[in-house]
């Protein structure tokens, strides 16, 4: 029943004490209400309204523990008797709420552990992943499946442990009742109805996965559609596309919410579909128990026990519900974590004997599926070369830079950097030595010293200054209202496209690596800002060797050497 939640497993492992805590306070919330309860009929109860034939049955455990406890006297022993049910109901609250503020407690851990699990593996995943999975998708299964998951087993946690052994207490002293009286026996024979319970949850639980899937996907793409709206606000006015895109959105709404009250109906059509067959049985147990000699003392027992044995199917037939639609919800997110890293570690990492920033392309092959986008090509770039790549777009620049970091494994061939396959790198060592300044960079949440500080976390203070003298950004970002210490707004939005661009270089000048690679860097700037960035990047390009993606003449003039593409073929020139 569990299998699917297997990821979820070594999360749970460190939470294991307090998992036996909940588990220990469960057995005795089960055991007060199942057997406790019921069996206050067979011993205070008769005592209290003074039944003489009851009083035959009551355990002489009993009376003598009342008596070493409260004395003899008729007065004390009536109180002693009394206060038996509050501290039974108090054994059962205690159980109760520790069970459940402990597995709670285990359940958010999990989670928490395991959601980061998940984002921790998207940052190791390859670019290839991410152009197979929407970002709205992907966002719906961190925190929309994920929260789902959360609730379920923050939810089902204490009930998962109460409710069984609640069943088992309360069916235990059934059986022990029904060794000693034939009517109780019947009437337990008349209770087999409770197996029956199974099919129709089973039935409405499968129903529930497969909607809750649905469901889940569909909410995937609402969240899709919403951000590229949030994301693009300028494209969306300027080709009139409100109408289109609210149509699109109240469309997929709509879809969802038909898949929603679905699975409202499935939640809602388990419990009264219990309910019924549970009053049915209990029915059947009543007749048969009354046939067969069964007296009231009998049944009020009986019946308390089969009240509790009944509760506990009901609420493990809506747990089972709650589960199948978090098992959807896991399905999702293992689409993230069983995703296989196809650029992995190499298993013995080498380094180069000196590092001045050489690349060489040797018969390289590469394709994005069937689509084959460099073709057998042989390159030689001298440290401290500056290139410019040129071509018609999908001609393969783009993917020739993006070979070097190793965003991307060739399919045949080999990439060098400095004498060593780009392969043989640990990852983490091959780009620290590359820079990259793309035409729209990103800022992160964080001041704008958080943003160059990214280049290398441990610069000092004097440090990052320096880099934003070198990019020419320092005296712009000094006249912000608070200096490097800004906040930055989502993608850096507050700031234009050249000052963005300028801290980007200024991220650059601090890591201070021997490649750099310029994604046509100033492609989107106007004339004054093109000027400034492309100062910046004349000082950052310096002793550096560099690939310029490039269509704009300026640019070219301060390579080297081009390397023009031609779907997948290149020439120099």
């Amino acid at each position: 029943m569990f299998a699917e939640f297997r990821p979820l497993f070594p999360h749970l492992k460190p939470q294991l004490p307090k998992f036996l805590v909940g588990l220990a306070a469960g057995a005795l919330y089960g055991v007060a209400s199942g057997a406790g309860i019921p069996a206050l009929t067979k011993t205070a109860l008769p005592i209290i309204f003074n039944d003489e034939e009851g009083m035959k049955d009551v355990p002489a455990a009993f009376t003598n523990f009342v008596e070493a406890v409260f004395g003899s006297d008729q007065d004390a022993f009536l109180i002693g008797c009394c206060l038996f049910i509050p501290f039974i109901m108090l054994l059962r609250a205690v159980g109760g709420f520790i069970s459940a503020t402990a597995m709670s407690e285990v359940g958010l851990r999990s989670i928490e552990g395991f959601r980061g699990q998940i984002f921790g593996k998207l940052l190791e995943l390859p670019m290839g992943f991410f152009g197979r999975h929407t970002t709205g998708d992907l966002l719906s299964r961190i925190f929309s499946d994920a929260g789902i998951l959360q609730t379920t087993v923050t939810n089902i946690a204490g009930d998962l442990v109460r409710q069984p052994i609640l069943l088992i207490s309360a069916v235990s002293l059934l059986i022990w009742q029904a060794l000693f009286n034939e009517g109780v026996l019947y009437a337990l024979i008349g209770g087999l109805s409770v197996p029956l319970l199974v099919f129709p949850i089973r039935a409405i639980g499968k129903r529930l996965r497969k909607r809750s899937a649905q469901t889940q996907a569909k909410a995937g793409e609402v969240n899709g559609l919403a951000a590229e709206v949030i994301q693009n606000p300028l494209e969306v006015r300027a080709y009139n596309l409100q109408e289109n895109f609210n149509a699109k959105f109240r469309k997929l709404i709509g879809e969802w919410l038909r898949l929603s009250l679905k699975m409202v109906r499935y939640n809602q059509f388990l419990s009264p579909t219990v309910e019924i067959v549970a009053a049915v049985g209990f029915a059947v147990s009543l007749y048969l128990g009354a046939r067969h000699g069964m007296s009231f003392d009998d049944f009020m027992l009986t019946g308390f026990a089969l009240y509790m044995a009944y509760e506990p199917v009901k609420k493990l037939g809506a747990l089972h519900g709650k589960i199948e639609k978090a098992k959807a919800a896991m399905e999702r997110m293992e689409t993230i974590i069983g995703s296989e890293e196809t650029l992995a570690e190499p298993a013995a990492c080498k380094a180069p004997a000196e590092t001045v920033g050489r690349i060489n392309f040797q018969d390289v092959r590469f394709a994005y599926g069937e689509d084959e986008v460099l073709r057998g090509l042989s390159v030689a770039i001298e440290a401290g070369e500056t290139v410019a790549l040129v071509g018609e777009s999908g001609g393969g620049k783009t993917t020739f830079a993006n070979l070097i970091p190793r965003f991307y494994d060739v399919s045949s061939g080999s990439v060098q950097v400095d004498g060593v396959d780009v392969r043989d790198y640990a990852k983490a060592e091959l780009r620290s030595r590359i820079a990259l300044v793309p035409q729209m960079p990103v800022l992160f949440r964080g001041t704008i010293r958080d943003n160059i500080l990214m280049g290398r976390p441990d610069a000092s203070d004097a440090e990052v200054e320096e880099a934003a003298r070198r990019a020419f950004a320092h005296d712009f970002i000094l006249r912000q209202e608070k200096g490097y210490e800004t906040k930055v707004s989502e993608k850096g939005s507050s700031l234009s496209g050249g000052q963005r661009q300028r801290i980007a270089i200024a991220r650059a000048f601090l890591k201070n690596a021997p490649i750099l690679i310029l994604d046509e860097a100033t492609s989107a700037l106007d004339a004054e800002s093109e000027a400034r960035v492309q100062d910046a990047l004349q000082e950052l390009m310096k002793d550096r060797t560099t690939l310029i993606i490039t269509h704009r003449e300026s640019t070219l003039a301060m390579a080297d050497r081009v390397l023009a593409f031609d779907k997948g073929i290149v020439q120099s020139r």
